[in-house]
């Protein structure tokens, strides 16, 4: 039963999946807003891994993908050949319940971009926040290894002044961002920020936040931030995996996300 919920799924570009006691779908679809947000502050000192698939010419460099002609119930193939590549070499793919060609067509532009686009995967763990977000979400991660951003957490505010655990550096002539975690775990921003004279350890805020932090609680989880200059602040990326590994940690594995797979649609 489960591998047909997949195979009439894939026809929507969705896969089922199971969150908690429920049984649901997940479309993949353009993203904007990250659902964690999570750096040296919440990953796991030595977990963090990160891939890079170097591209190898015996790769496949389209899709030939096979679709029911309603017209006369008979299967026929389209190909679909990106930008540069020749189509040589297609793989085959099969959408089953698909009787439209342009929605082929479209769909196999979608597997051929994939192939073509997502080739960082990054996998590390973190805590019990690690289920805030779920299979298909956004996440910020910000981390020093790749030098994705300066990542920490903020330890107060004086108005549109935020004092930061970590010290950040600005590059003249480039716009700098900070991305703050909210309460309830998702990303506000980025932020357009500048710099504090004297102080390398405070940004100021250019527009006041969306969501009004408070700092009072000291039993609040900290707010967490990224900051980087231009689009470097953090990677963003989709979750492909969450599962446990022990009491109170929690295995992420995701793809750097790159909303170029999408520009067929």
């Amino acid at each position: 039963m489960w591998e047909a919920a997949k195979t009439i799924a894939r026809c929507g570009r969705a896969v089922p999946i199971i969150n908690g006691s429920q049984i649901s779908l997940v479309r993949d679809a353009p993203r904007s807003i990250p659902m964690g947000v999570f750096g040296v502050e919440n990953i796991v000192r030595d977990s963090f891994k990160w891939d890079v698939s170097l591209y190898d010419p015996s790769e496949p460099d389209s899709v030939e993908l096979a679709f029911v002609n309603p017209t006369t119930g008979k299967e026929e193939t389209i190909l679909c050949i990106p930008p540069g590549a020749e189509g040589a070499d297609p793989e085959k793919v099969t959408l089953s319940g698909c009787t439209d060609r342009n929605h082929a067509y479209h769909e196999g532009l979608y597997v051929a971009m994939c192939q073509y686009l997502l080739r960082e995967t990054v996998s590390f763990q973190t805590g019990m926040e690690g289920y805030n977000p779920s299979f298909g979400d956004l996440i910020a991660v910000s981390y020093p290894l790749p030098k994705w951003g300066v990542s920490g957490y903020v330890t107060g505010r004086s108005g549109n002044t935020f004092y930061l655990s970590e010290e950040v550096a600005f590059e003249s002539g480039v716009t700098s961002y900070i991305l703050l975690r909210k309460n309830d775990g998702t990303g506000d921003g980025p932020i357009p920020v500048t710099p504090v004279s004297g102080d390398s350890f405070a940004v100021v805020l250019n527009n006041a936040p969306v969501y009004l932090y408070d700092f009072d609680d000291a039993g609040k989880e900290p707010v967490l931030f990224a900051f980087g200059p231009g689009d470097e602040w953090s990677k963003l990326c989709k979750i492909t995996e969450i599962s446990p590994s022990g009491d109170e940690t929690v295995d992420i594995s995701c793809v750097v996300y790159d909303e170029g797979v999408f520009q067929y649609d």
